[in-house]
């Protein structure tokens, strides 16, 4: 809060009106952009971790290709192949 008057002189305190007006923007305006950005950062996120899940599953099915080349039991293979499906 900011004091209408100083102290004991009781003279008004100066620019009150402009810090209130310069505060009151500064809240507005983080709220604002907040509200613009936030978004569009969160998308950016989102698209990183599909690429970290579609590079596991490449990987993940490279795997399970050259298990199938060498034969490896059935069992190991089911249990890869619903791994990549999560």
């Amino acid at each position: 809060m900011i004091p209408l008057t100083i102290g004991t002189t009781g003279e008004p305190f100066p620019l009150r009106n402009a810090i209130l007006f310069i505060g009151s923007g500064v809240v507005l305006l983080s709220m604002i952009i907040g509200t613009i950005f936030l978004p569009l950062i969160i998308k950016v996120e989102d698209e990183e971790t599909e690429y970290i899940n579609n590079a596991r599953s490449i990987v993940l099915n490279d795997v399970i290709n050259e298990l199938q080349e060498k034969n490896i039991t059935i069992s190991l293979i089911v249990i890869l192949k619903e791994w990549v499906m999560l």
